[in-house]
């Protein structure tokens, strides 16, 4: 939460500091996809961060740190059923993360490679990703509106304009058009009315103590955060 804050308080004249931004592609490199889930949760605290307030260089310093491709791999691992993946509420972040990695930089997609080191998984097993962990909720997390609609902006995104405007990842996502067309339907109607979005929360595992010190004002920060690109 501490970079997360830095990040949101300093802004553009944060990341324009040579030390502070080898800073955190260094620290990004070295805790994505190697630390427990709980504290997986507090990385993607900073890379949603740096996404929603800074698209474009902080696409650019995920990339540059190896962060898209880590969590490609591991959104591969959990697919296929590895042993000792990382589990679906860690995968739902980081599909949300490359949601936004996407949307901001649609030719990422084409030029990454997606999981090599996976055969089994391509184009359309990230398609299949996203539709299976549409619905996914933490018992105490208010964010799903919010993922929800960020993912069916990447998902409609990824329709192809013209016939021969079609990649890998659109004819993937064309085969899957009707299910794509009922999640549409049942997100609008499911959020018709409601425009209270909750910007993503970590929550407190059952045995974990909550910390709710400086929590009014790290909300009150993070609602800020949301009104720049609401």
């Amino acid at each position: 939460m501490i970079t997360e804050t830095f990040i949101m308080v300093g802004g553009g004249e944060f990341l324009s500091e040579n030390s502070s931004l080898e800073t955190i592609v260094e620290l990004l490199r070295l805790v994505v996809g190697h630390v427990r889930p709980k504290g997986a949760m507090y990385v993607a605290l900073v890379l949603e961060a740096l996404l929603r307030d800074f698209p474009e260089k902080g696409c650019a310093l995920l990339v540059r740190a190896g962060v898209i491709g880590t969590m490609m791999q591991s959104c591969a691992a959990n697919h296929v059923g590895e042993k000792r993946c990382e589990p679906d509420r860690i995968i739902v972040t980081y599909l949300t993360v490359l949601a936004r990695a996407f949307v901001q930089t649609p030719q990422l997609i084409d030029t990454l490679p997606i999981a090599p080191y996976v055969p089994s998984f391509g184009p359309q097993q990230l398609v299949q990703l996203y539709f299976r962990l549409f619905d996914h909720e933490r018992p105490d997390s208010k964010e799903k509106p919010l993922r929800q609609r960020l993912w069916l902006l990447l998902l409609l995104s990824l329709l192809p304009e013209t016939s021969e405007a079609v990649t890998l990842l659109s004819a993937s996502l064309l085969e899957s058009f009707d299910q794509l067309m009922y999640i549409c339907l049942d997100t609008f109607n499911s959020n018709v009315g409601n425009n209270q979005l909750e910007a993503y929360d970590v929550g407190y595992d059952s045995e974990e103590e909550s910390v709710i010190a400086g929590y009014e004002e790290y909300g009150a920060l993070l609602r800020i955060s949301l009104c720049k690109v609401s």
